[in-house]
C-alpha cells in the first residue's frame, strides 16, 4: 500500500476489474509534529478500510524527488507553448515535469495535507503546482476560449489546517490566502468535486493549547467515503482538544475576556424554501466560493462574496442588514458559507441563513443556474 510501489508506476488491474488509486500528496514537512498529516493518517486508515481493494501512495514533496521548475523549465513551458520541441536542458527539464506529472495523474482520487504558512500555502506545494500545472498535462488553451481543465473526473480531498487566521477572529489576525488559492487551482485543473476538512485550533486565545501531537480521534470524523460527492455532515473536522493553557507569560498579557461571540450558528434553509424565496425576490443569495466557480455556475441572481471580502463589500452589495441574505457553496463538506454568514452577522445583518447542501444540491435537483463574472466587483 502506501510507499510500497515504485512512484508513478501504476500497478496492472486484474483482468476485468478496475483499481481505484489515491494518491497523497503532502505538503507539510513536521512529521510526527504535523497536525495535517495526523488527520490524513486516519483519513488514509479509513479509506483503506472502506477501499480494500484500492491502490494508495504518498508524495512527499519534501523527499527530494520534486524538480526545480527553473530558466530550463520555464523555456521549455514556452517553447511547448510555440508548438515546438524543447531541446537540451530545456528538454530535460519537460522530462521531469512529464514524469511528475504522470505520477501524479495516474490516481483517480486525491488527498493533500496543506498547513497554513503565512496565509497562504507552502512554498513546496507551489512548486509542485508549477512543475504539473503544464499545457498538454494539466490543462489546453485555446486563443478563443481560453483554459480548459484535463484533470476532470478525479476526486479531491483537501485538509486545511492553521492555528491563527479563523474566519471569525477579524482582519487583524491575517487573511486566508490558502484555501481561495488551492481549491481555485483544483478547478481551473479540471477538479471540481472537493471536499474540505478544517482544523483549526485557534492559538491566539488565551488559556488554548493546541492538541498534543498524534492522530486526531479515530472516531471524530469516520464516514462510509469521505471522499463522496456530497458528505452527509457539514460540520468542520474538530478532533478533541485535552485541557491545558498557554503559559502564564502570554496568559498575562490580556486580562479582559474576548468579545463574546453569538452562541447557537447560523440556521440553515431548505432548497425549496429558497427557491420560494428567489422566486418571489425577497431573498438574496450569495455564492461564498471564489470567483472561478462563481463564473463557471451559481444560483440564478446570487452574488459572489468570499470571507476575505465581507467587511469591504458587504456595504456595498448588501445595503440593508435586515434583508434576508442566504450563504451557499458547494456541499455540506464545504465551510465557504458558514465563514460568510458569520462575517455578515458580526457586521450586523440579522436574518442571515445558510443552504448547506450547496450547489451540488441544487444542480442535482435539476433547478436553474447562471454563469458569467460577478455583477460588481
Amino acid at each position: 500500500m502506501l510507499g510500497e510501489r515504485d512512484p508513478g508506476t501504476a500497478s496492472p488491474a486484474p483482468e476485468g476489474k478496475t483499481v481505484t488509486r489515491l494518491l497523497h500528496v503532502s505538503s507539510s514537512p513536521r512529521g510526527a509534529a504535523s497536525e495535517s498529516l495526523a488527520i490524513a493518517r486516519t483519513f488514509l486508515d479509513s479509506y483503506r478500510e472502506t477501499h480494500p481493494d484500492a491502490e494508495a501512495d504518498t508524495f512527499d514533496l519534501w523527499d527530494g524527488s520534486l524538480p526545480e521548475f527553473g530558466p530550463a523549465a520555464a523555456g521549455a513551458k514556452m517553447t511547448v507553448f510555440a508548438d515546438e520541441v524543447p531541446t537540451g536542458a530545456q528538454a530535460i527539464a519537460w522530462q521531469a515535469a512529464q514524469d511528475t506529472f504522470h505520477r501524479f495523474a495516474v490516481a483517480d482520487h486525491y488527498l493533500f495535507s496543506v498547513p497554513m504558512w503565512n496565509a497562504s500555502v507552502p512554498y513546496v506545494l507551489k512548486q509542485f503546482i508549477d512543475v504539473v500545472s503544464q499545457p498538454g498535462m494539466v490543462f489546453a488553451f485555446d486563443p478563443d476560449q481560453g483554459y480548459t481543465g484535463l484533470l476532470t473526473g478525479k476526486k479531491a480531498a483537501v485538509i486545511y489546517t492553521g492555528a491563527v487566521w479563523g474566519a471569525e477572529r477579524g482582519s487583524a489576525f491575517g487573511r486566508d490566502f490558502q484555501q481561495p488559492f488551492f481549491d481555485d487551482w483544483l478547478c481551473w485543473a479540471g477538479v471540481t468535486d472537493i471536499t474540505t476538512i478544517r482544523f483549526q485550533p485557534n492559538l491566539a486565545t488565551p488559556r488554548r493549547r493546541r492538541r498534543a501531537p498524534g492522530c486526531p480521534r479515530p472516531g471524530a470524523r469516520r464516514r462510509q467515503d469521505l471522499l463522496s460527492p456530497a458528505p452527509p455532515s457539514g460540520q468542520r473536522y474538530r478532533p478533541t482538544q485535552p485541557p491545558g493553557h498557554l503559559p502564564s507569560r502570554r496568559r498575562a498579557r490580556r486580562r479582559t475576556p474576548p468579545t463574546p461571540r453569538r452562541s447557537s450558528v447560523t440556521s440553515t434553509i431548505s432548497r425549496d424554501e429558497l427557491k420560494a424565496g428567489l422566486d418571489a425576490g425577497t431573498t438574496t443569495a450569495v455564492d461564498a466560493l471564489p470567483e472561478s466557480y462563481y463564473a463557471q455556475q451559481h444560483l440564478p441572481g446570487a452574488l459572489n462574496m468570499v470571507a476575505d471580502d465581507v467587511e469591504a463589500r458587504a456595504g456595498e452589495l448588501l445595503p440593508d442588514k435586515s434583508a434576508a441574505i442566504v450563504t451557499y457553496c458547494s456541499n455540506p463538506a464545504c465551510q465557504n458559507s458558514a465563514q460568510v454568514a458569520a462575517k455578515l452577522e458580526q457586521l450586523g445583518y440579522t436574518n442571515v441563513r445558510k443552504y448547506a447542501d450547496g450547489i451540488q444540491d441544487w444542480v442535482e435537483a435539476g433547478l436553474p443556474t447562471e454563469t458569467g463574472i460577478p455583477a460588481a466587483r
